[in-house]
């Protein structure tokens, strides 16, 4: 046995702590969704007729003016008929009757002195659809025993088969709604006389003489 020999300590080996960095997590790149706008289906526009407004008849405020009538307190009455007056009584009272052959109502105008009458006539013997005739027929007032008259003195055109019967008519429609329009503005007489009568490029005066 050998003496004086220590024994060996084992040895122990030094673990060396190993140092760990962590990797970095994986980061997902940040996506941004536009909202996309749901298409919607857009009506097509209706185009919309407007009703078409005819436009408004002018109003003749002399035509429906009451006929001027003075009374000299003598059972005399001075009365004032404008053409337009007796233009506007002329239509009424074609309209209430209209003449054979006549295509619209007579429309007159002043002159100094006389009237002139315009007539659109489809001549007698004209065939079916004829146009009508336009005639001219001068005139002049007057009084005769009393009795207001129309005195022709001058129509044309001439010969276009337009018969004096129907001009005729034209005048005896023109001479009734004078008396009427006389007879109106006198309210109503039992009779009624003329005394004066004559036509201005304004006015056709009358003077008449009632009794009740």
């Amino acid at each position: 046995m050998i003496s004086g020999c220590r024994g060996i300590a084992p040895v122990v080996p030094t673990v060396v702590p190993l140092q760990v960095t962590p990797l970095p997590e994986p980061t997902a790149s940040e996506v941004t969704i536009a909202p996309t706008a749901i298409a919607t289906a857009t009506p097509a526009e209706t185009k919309t007729e407007l009703p078409t407004i005819p436009p408004r008849p002018t109003i003749d405020r002399t035509a429906q003016a009451p006929i001027n009538a003075i009374n000299n307190g003598n059972g005399a009455t001075q009365l004032t008929i404008t053409e337009a007056q007796l233009n506007a009584a002329l239509h009424r009272k074609f309209d209430d009757a209209p003449l054979a052959n006549y295509a619209a109502a007579p429309s007159v105008s002043f002159g100094d002195g006389s009237l002139s009458m315009t007539l659109a006539i489809v001549p007698l013997a004209a065939a079916d659809n004829s146009s009508p005739q336009t005639m001219t027929w001068i005139a002049t007032l007057g009084v005769n025993d009393g009795a207001l008259e129309i005195q022709p003195s001058s129509l044309v055109p001439l010969n276009v088969g337009v018969t004096t019967e129907q001009v005729k008519l034209g005048h005896v429609l023109l001479l009734q709604t004078l008396n009427e329009i006389a007879r109106t503005a006198a309210d109503e007489p039992d009779s009624l006389t003329y005394n004066y009568a004559s036509v201005d490029p304004d006015k056709i005066a009358l003077t008449v003489v009632v009794s009740q």
